[in-house]
């Protein structure tokens, strides 16, 4: 928004249709700050609100279901990583 209002104020100044002295850059003064101060205050909020996400201590997700593996083939794959361990140890 300060850069369209900054850049109708210089249009207007070029094209002659601004005949106050010193309106031109007072406006851009104006509309410059005025789009650092929006600037701010987005960055402010932001910040808050990403403050109240974490303080509200919900998850992350939410977990709708879970597979379990099967204990056989569970112990088996222990036994196989364990196989691979010592034979890495013996070498």
């Amino acid at each position: 928004m300060a850069v369209v209002a900054g850049m109708t104020v210089l249009v207007g100044w070029s094209l002659g249709h601004i005949h106050v002295l010193g309106y031109t850059p007072l406006m851009l003064v104006i509309t410059f700050f005025g789009g650092l101060t929006a600037l701010g205050l987005g960055i402010v909020g932001q910040y808050l609100w990403l403050s109240l996400q974490n303080a509200r201590n919900r998850p992350a997700f939410i977990v709708k279901s879970a597979e379990t593996f099967d204990s056989v083939a569970a112990r088996g794959a222990a036994q196989g990583a364990q196989g691979r361990v010592e034979s890495r140890n013996s070498s």
